[in-house]
């Protein structure tokens, strides 16, 4: 049917100001929801084409080379003056929660570096765009191309804001690290603020809409959240990704959240290839 209108109400000759405040606050109200609802009726009739009239269109040249693969790139990849890498978008509360993030499918399959290198060679704006994007590997540098692996974490690492209190550090890049992870876990104290710090290395080629995705269980509970982290290229050294980027999560307190959790991590691309995954105990207790 048709999105409902907005009925103006007439003012009675003898109206009180404080009836008539009230009026033109109900009325500004309707108003506000007739034009939501207006909005609504368009977006489902218009579909995506309503939205794709109203992005605004890119300032550099089009190119040849297929734009999901740069955008991907370039969205997906913030590196700041201290090397630190953010997802697009914003991030607050629980463990591994995501605000705003970008969804991780791609219509088009993602490129190699030299194949986007090899693409409009000619023009040498696009090509110091392609190699700012692309960073080591650009000049070929890959990673360790005898690894098979294409995700290898170097560090899992726990922040804590409050004074004294040590980071938790693990080595996840070889299998002993990961046990060791499983079997010790870590404590944190309620009511603590921490932040998640992830090191690794890309090798071989681009990966592409790189995940993170944590499940958290205590008893009955469970909470699963999932971290878009992006898409990067392969280089020797490590990229570190800061979870949230500023600020800090708060654990929970209270006697009903005091325990031990179970938590299992994953981190998957968008093709939906698995490269790492492990679980571990966190005990949340009066103190540290």
């Amino acid at each position: 049917g048709n999105p409902p209108q907005s009925i103006t109400m007439a003012a009675p000759a003898d109206e009180d100001p404080a009836e008539m405040q009230e009026r033109l606050a109900n009325q500004a109200k309707a108003d506000e929801l007739a034009e939501q609802a207006r909005h609504e009726k368009m977006a489902e009739v218009g579909g995506g084409e309503a939205a794709a009239s109203a992005s605004p269109k890119a300032s550099r040249r089009k190119s040849s080379l297929d734009d999901s693969v740069l955008a991907d790139l370039a969205g997906g990849i913030h590196i700041g003056e201290d090397g630190q890498a953010a997802a697009s978008g914003n991030a607050s509360g629980g463990a591994a929660a995501a605000e705003e993030e970008p969804s991780g499918a791609y219509a088009v399959a993602p490129k190699s570096v030299q194949d986007i290198l090899a693409q409009d060679a000619e023009d040498e704006s696009l090509k110091k765009y392609k190699e700012s994007l692309l960073g080591a590997a650009a000049a070929g540098d890959l990673g360790d191309t005898s690894d098979a692996r294409r995700l290898v974490v170097v560090e899992f690492r726990v922040i804590f804001e409050e004074a004294g209190a040590p980071d938790v550090v693990f080595d996840l890049s070889t299998p002993d690290g990961i046990a060791n992870l499983s079997s010790k876990g870590y404590s944190i104290k309620e009511g603590s603020h921490y932040k998640l710090q992830l090191s690794f290395r890309v090798n071989g080629d681009i990966l592409s809409g790189l995940k993170f995705a944590s499940k958290v269980k205590k008893g009955v509970f469970s909470n699963s959240d999932e971290l878009m982290i992006g898409s990067y290229a392969p280089a020797s050294q490590p990229h570190v990704f800061t979870f949230p980027r500023y600020g800090y999560n708060e654990c929970p307190k209270g006697m009903l959240y005091r325990g031990k959790y179970v938590v299992e991590d994953s981190f998957k691309d968008s093709d939906g290839v698995t490269h790492l995954e492990y679980s571990y105990k966190m005990i949340v207790g009066k103190t540290w």
